[in-house]
């Protein structure tokens, strides 16, 4: 699903069939954004890490690359795979998992299990904190503090 509008009008573009291609190599892209984009491969700028050897063609992607350098990391509760960015990890389990997450995903906290025990286990963490005691799932009723 698309959270906005304006990514629902931006991917509808993709099934036009217009393509924008590079003068310099043999990609092409469905917008004239992620073209220019990509030129800046073509033009030698690199943005360098002052962490590690790595560099990147465009400063947004030495930005991500930096918050993997802060140490935080994001698991999959389904692999335990981990990912430097959320976003990564939001990617991961859209192409991997995606089926499989969607029904077992905690609304009250934004977790996700590969089955439903898993998820029956995390509610109950939830109902001896006192946080929880409803879930869409059924499991527990609700109880107003």
């Amino acid at each position: 699903s698309f959270s906005e509008k304006i990514s629902l009008k931006t991917h509808l573009l993709v099934h036009e069939g217009i393509r924008y291609p590079c003068n310099q190599c043999d990609k092409s892209f469905s917008q004239k954004s992620n073209l220019k984009k990509h030129s800046l491969v073509h033009e030698g700028i690199r943005h360098p890490c002052n962490q590690c050897d790595k560099s990147f063609s465009q400063k947004s992607y030495l930005k991500m690359h930096l918050l993997g350098h802060e140490g935080i990391r994001y698991t999959c509760n389904c692999c335990l795979k981990t990912f430097s960015l959320k976003s990564y990890l939001k990617k991961h389990l859209h192409s991997v998992i995606s089926g499989v997450v969607s029904s077992n995903y905690c609304d009250r906290c934004s977790q996700y299990y590969c089955s439903k025990l898993g998820l029956k286990r995390h509610l109950l963490i939830h109902k001896s904190r006192g946080i929880l005691t409803h879930e869409s799932s059924g499991i527990f009723t609700h109880e107003s503090s």
